[in-house]
């Protein structure tokens, strides 16, 4: 998986959205992943350069998480089984 710049995904982005060449000669040109530019032209046609720019992970704290645990009960689950090793039938 490779790391591209902003810079260089707004560039392709840009590229792409001005509909003068496909996806995949953009992509060539751009020596961009096809898969990935066809995300960043569908969040650059929605928010313009902004939606392109690199989205933050969301971490979560240990009390957090811990707060979470203690909410639950002990050894319940949205899905019966599946703490017991059991896989649900399929329907």
């Amino acid at each position: 998986m490779a790391i591209y710049s902003i810079q260089a995904k707004i560039a392709a982005a840009e590229d792409y959205c001005k509909g003068h060449l496909g996806l995949r000669e953009v992509a060539k040109r751009h020596r961009v992943n096809v898969a990935s530019l066809r995300l960043w032209a569908a969040a650059y046609r929605i928010h313009g350069a902004a939606g392109v720019r690199t989205k933050r992970r969301k971490f979560y704290s240990a009390e957090f998480k811990l707060a979470v645990l203690q909410r639950r009960p002990c050894g319940h689950s949205r899905r019966p089984g599946a703490l017991r090793g059991r896989r649900l039938p399929r329907t």
